[in-house]
């Protein structure tokens, strides 16, 4: 099985793919990269326990195959390749990427995020992962509770806080309470692609799954009770004053 690759696009994706990679991880597959092969598509995929996120791109050749090989050996081998276009090809447990060949981890288990009956369906705007960036810096990671670590989506939009600050940015979302863990790879993916956000229950916890052309981005939610944030708003009807300006001068009080 033979296929070609842009390399410049998949080294891109590889930054975001990287972030979920734990090179001194016990477990194998928490410091690999699963390649899948299906129906024209190509999957490549990294996890932790709780996270998993996918770059999938449109492949010319017809055929599937499924492997999982060492995240920085993949890595290594894709940055020696001097052409523009990566030649991968796969068989009999060998994958060749450009002149490399990387051995396929047989014994691997990959989680599995299984879905049960879905909850919510909501249709994202194409900014929606850059409005998760302007949320992520006030989050507190050292923070004692474990729900205050994420960032809160609900039906009025998306939340932060670090016990001291609060940003509330208001988005029509069609999902109660959930609290996503910090979606650093997501983050890194800065894709400003329109797309779909899932949230199902299983066994093992809330999942929330976040899908776009090229990216698609799932995890378990935090448990625990997010702090309520509507309390510390005030009413409309109960401020003195207000200022209302246009986007543009938003943007440039911002700056």
């Amino acid at each position: 099985m033979k296929l070609e690759v842009n390399k410049n696009e998949l080294e891109r994706a590889l930054i975001a793919l990287g972030k979920l990679v734990r090179r001194t991880a016990s477990l194998p597959q928490f410091r690999s990269l699963k390649i899948e092969m299906t129906e024209k598509e190509i999957h490549f995929s990294t996890c932790t326990p709780l996270e998993q996120i996918t770059f999938q791109m449109e492949s010319p050749s017809e055929g599937a195959f499924h492997c999982v090989v060492p995240f920085e050996e993949f890595r290594m081998a894709l940055r020696s390749c001097r052409n523009k276009t990566l030649e991968l090809e796969y068989g009999e447990g060998i994958l060749r990427v450009g002149e490399t060949t990387l051995l396929h981890e047989q014994s691997v288990e990959w989680p599995v995020f299984c879905k049960g009956e879905q909850e919510a369906f909501s249709e994202l705007p194409k900014e929606f992962v850059s409005l998760l960036e302007k949320a992520a810096p006030l989050v507190d990671r050292e923070e004692v509770r474990s729900i205050v670590r994420g960032i809160n989506l609900s039906r009025e939009g998306i939340t932060a806080t670090n016990g001291r600050e609060l940003l509330h940015i208001p988005l029509p979302l069609n999902v109660d309470d959930f609290t996503i863990p910090l979606p650093i790879a997501l983050l890194q993916t800065r894709t400003k692609e329109e797309g779909s956000l899932g949230t199902w229950n299983s066994r093992a916890g809330k999942i929330c799954r976040v899908e776009t052309e090229h990216w698609i981005w799932q995890a378990y939610g935090l448990k625990g009770n997010y702090p309520d944030w509507r309390q510390i708003i005030p009413h409309q009807n109960s401020l003195v004053r207000s200022v209302s300006f246009l986007p543009e001068r938003g943007e440039q009080l911002a700056i």
